[in-house]
């Protein structure tokens, strides 16, 4: 019989390129400092965008509060008569005259129209007797208001149209400029800014009359040249969306 030969697995090949005595990759272990940065900056960016949207809601409420103004006062006019309307001289016989709604007690509540011995001319809303609400008044000396009331006094959103041709479109408190509003120049400036009782106070824009061109305003004095994209950006933060870019009606 034939000899038995013994049947052996093939031997594994070997790879002479291959080093036997390399240490294994790991994984390197990642810094603190990087993970908490970037936590920080997905925060913060959820943060500015939480702020933007917020911002955007705020502009679109004064936006349906002006056109539920202007809607308002067209309502007021429509119910006096026209005679109303008629000044009257200061000092005058008739002294003071009203037209429109009275509460229990006689006085000027809800809708009217009422001519001062001064001169001045308001139709509008009232409560107790003095002007509050929405309404517009005629000042003897030319200007005119449109916009809100409180007690008698300019308070809340409101556009003034001085002597000068000048108008002032913004936020309103005791009869005075308070809050962020766009002051209109006749030579077609407008800026951007905030008040603080009839002063202008923190940062501000100035947009030249073609809208080509804007100054950086720290309370009120011109610094510097900046960007449009900027001047946009600080826009933005009072809550003004766009630039402005004509002057208001009246």
């Amino acid at each position: 019989p034939p000899p038995l030969v013994e049947k052996r697995p093939p031997s594994p090949s070997f790879d002479s390129t291959k080093n036997l005595n390399a240490v294994p990759a790991t994984k390197t272990p990642q810094n603190p400092l990087d993970f908490l940065s970037t936590i920080s900056t997905c925060v913060a960016e959820r943060e500015q965008e939480e702020a933007s949207k917020k911002q955007q809601e705020q502009q679109q409420q004064r936006h349906q509060q002006q056109l539920a103004a202007t809607s308002s006062l067209a309502v007021i006019q429509d119910n006096i008569p026209k005679s109303a309307y008629r000044p009257i001289l200061p000092n005058s016989a008739n002294d003071e005259s009203y037209v429109g709604q009275r509460n229990s007690l006689g006085q000027r509540h809800g809708k009217g129209a009422m001519n001062y011995s001064n001169g001045c001319r308001y139709v509008g809303q009232f409560l107790h007797d003095k002007r509050h609400g929405f309404g517009k008044c005629w000042y003897p000396n030319g200007c005119i208001y449109v916009g809100y009331w409180v007690n008698g006094k300019r308070d809340g959103l409101g556009k003034m149209l001085y002597l000068s041709g000048d108008i002032y479109e913004g936020e309103w408190m005791g009869d005075q400029r308070h809050g962020v509003g766009v002051y209109y120049c006749t030579d077609g400036v407008a800026e951007v800014c905030r008040y603080d009782r009839h002063d202008v106070v923190g940062e501000g824009v100035q947009f030249s009359p073609c809208r080509s061109m804007a100054n950086r305003l720290v309370d009120g004095r011109c610094v510097s040249r900046m960007s449009l994209e900027k001047a946009l950006g600080l826009c933005a933060l009072m809550g003004i969306k766009s630039v402005p870019t004509r002057m208001p009606q009246f």
